[in-house]
């Protein structure tokens, strides 16, 4: 009977152990997302100062890996990407391929960087 005891107290004490080290993940975590929160709110308002200037003009968009639509994966010479406006959150762009011609809301938490074409 002593033994099935020291086992169980010895299975809690490991349990207690694996829920802890957890928890400690889990705020690490959370930390590192407030961080890229904070860190994507400051890059929408530089976003949004760095865009301003070039409306009407093409662009190069970069996107968060999880964030990519097809439409924007192909960015051919055949491609263009035009800037059409800016707002706080969103930009409204146009994707002209040859066949077709597409206009997209993106909303700037999604860029991870911008170039410009001349």
């Amino acid at each position: 009977m002593d033994y099935v005891i020291g086992m169980l107290a010895f299975f809690g004490f490991l349990a207690f152990i694996q829920v802890s080290s957890l928890s400690t993940k889990l705020k690490r975590m959370e930390r590192h997302e407030n961080d890229d929160s904070q860190m994507r709110s400051s890059l929408k308002d530089d976003m949004k100062s760095i865009l301003a200037p070039c409306v009407g003009k093409e662009i190069v968009l970069d996107f968060y890996e999880d964030e990519e639509e097809p439409d924007m994966l192909d960015t051919s010479k055949h491609n263009k990407f035009i800037l059409i406006d800016v707002d706080d959150k969103w930009a409204f762009i146009r994707i002209e391929t040859p066949r077709k011609t597409v206009n997209k809301l993106i909303r700037f938490s999604s860029i991870k960087g911008v170039s410009f074409k001349n």
